[in-house]
């Protein structure tokens, strides 16, 4: 696990500011660390003056910050020419697709969208299910603690 400093184009706030705007300004403010996992680094390929990188890291991790501590750690000048996101989350490159592609599909009749859309539960889809009675279900629904079996759920 790294820690690294908050990137200061990343979206943080101190005392109700975003850190950009105070780079903008040249005004220096204290960062907190924020902690980050890098699952896999692969180098896919290199030539003379590029490498070619495939990056799985946990999210909030800035990976132009990782290119340069890449880079100090190399002696080099370096910087990003290219990134591309091939997943979020539990989606896969090759289940999205752009809203501009979107539009020209609904036109198609014989198609169902539904079998290209994911479900709007699918972002928590790894989270275990826990059926609850009605009355619980109402309690949890205001904020509430419940508690399953001796746990707090």
């Amino acid at each position: 696990m790294l820690a690294k400093f908050i990137h200061y184009t990343q979206r943080f706030n101190i005392h109700g500011i975003s850190l950009y705007k105070y780079a903008k300004k040249g005004i220096i403010v204290p960062r907190r660390y924020r902690k980050i996992i890098i699952y896999h680094l692969q180098c896919l390929s290199r030539n003379k003056h590029l490498i070619k990188l495939d990056i799985k890291c946990s999210k909030g991790t800035y990976i132009r910050t990782i290119i340069d501590d890449l880079g100090e750690l190399l002696s080099f000048s370096v910087h990003v020419v290219q990134l591309r996101r091939i997943q979020v989350g539990s989606y896969p490159i090759n289940r999205m697709i752009t809203f501009r592609q979107l539009n020209l599909l609904k036109d198609i009749k014989e198609l169902n969208l539904y079998n290209i859309l994911m479900s709007i539960d699918s972002p928590i889809s790894y989270i275990p299910t826990i059926n609850i009675s009605n009355e619980l279900g109402s309690i949890f629904s205001q904020g509430k603690k419940i508690f399953s079996y001796n746990k707090k759920i």
